[in-house]
């Protein structure tokens, strides 16, 4: 999955949590976080390899990424269930990051979109550890090795209809601050502020809900 940047009390929330472990799912997710971010802007999609500055705590990090995304996407490739340390599969272990991350993005309610790669299939319900069981029931997107490119396309159409408002489609300036995900930014650019249009108001509002508060955007 990805992380934030700078100190915690500074951090920007992704909109989008990539969960992974590399041994399953392999090079696909590289090209699933390439296809992304050039979709979305980079701060959007949060990938641990990519995202993670130098001295930040990744087991804090990422649980701050989960619990304030929008989508998590969880890459599921044919040896979820069966990749194990000392006989004991991974996903049954407490310590295990793709459990933990899943756990926490259970608990948040946040939206999941489980990806199938390489012909792999959603786990049995019972075969899981019971903080993640309700993993097992959600609907998942697969993606095919023959027609990739395709089916990426497709998981990036239902990104977009879960995102509120993402980072890359608005540009927020100081006299109409836009809460976007978590973050708050300004231009300082007031006097030339081309989008404190009426339309620009209604477009945020009906992608984003919530009532319009000015210097602070959505509630």
């Amino acid at each position: 999955m990805q992380s934030s940047k700078g100190s915690p009390g500074n951090t920007i929330a992704a909109l989008c949590v990539i969960n992974y472990r590399r041994t399953d799912a392999g090079g696909d997710i590289n090209r699933i976080d390439e296809r992304l971010t050039k979709v979305f802007h980079g701060d959007d999609v949060f990938f641990d390899q990519r995202s993670l500055q130098p001295s930040r705590r990744f087991d804090v990090a990422l649980v701050e990424q989960v619990r304030a995304c929008d989508v998590f996407v969880a890459l599921v490739g044919p040896g979820w269930m069966t990749l194990s340390d000392n006989g004991e599969p991974r996903i049954r272990r407490e310590g295990d990051h793709v459990r933990g991350e899943i756990a926490e993005a259970l608990k948040a309610k946040v939206h999941i979109i489980p990806v199938l790669l390489k012909g792999a299939k959603m786990p049995e319900q019972q075969a899981l550890p019971d903080d993640i069981r309700g993993f097992a029931v959600i609907q998942a997107h697969v993606v095919y090795a023959g027609h990739f490119d395709e089916d990426v396309n497709e998981l990036i159409r239902r990104i977009r209809r879960v995102f509120r408002v993402p980072r890359s489609a608005v540009v927020a300036h100081s006299c109409c601050t836009v809460r976007v995900g978590l973050a708050r930014r300004s231009c300082g650019s007031a006097s030339t502020c081309v989008y404190c249009s009426a339309d620009f108001f209604v477009s945020v509002l009906l992608h984003a809900g919530g009532p319009w508060i000015p210097g602070q955007g959505h509630t």
